[in-house]
């Protein structure tokens, strides 16, 4: 999520700039402390499964990718081909 969302956001709503640090230096230590460990203790076997892998993995991720994109394209193009009734037609009164 992009981080500028949050920091305008706590700008707009006056949240104290110290809360606002503090919780983010702790976030963000903590964020990059786990990844660190998990870099540590899985780093050669994720980079040994990428370079055997590598591109089956990307290879089924764009297939998903495009088949999402072409779902939405069809879906797109089918509620744009509907009209609305015509809302002018006389009542019978």
């Amino acid at each position: 999520m992009p981080f500028k969302i949050f920091v305008a956001t706590a700008g707009t709503l006056e949240y104290p700039r110290w809360k606002f640090l503090t919780t983010v230096m702790v976030a963000r230590s903590l964020r990059y402390y786990v990844e660190g460990i998990l870099a540590v203790y899985y780093g050669r076997r994720v980079l040994l499964f990428i370079k055997d892998n590598g591109q089956v993995v990307l290879s089924v991720v764009t297939a998903v990718v495009v088949i999402f994109v072409l779902i939405y394209a069809i879906a797109s193009s089918n509620s744009l081909g509907k009209k609305e009734p015509d809302q002018t037609t006389p009542s019978d009164d």
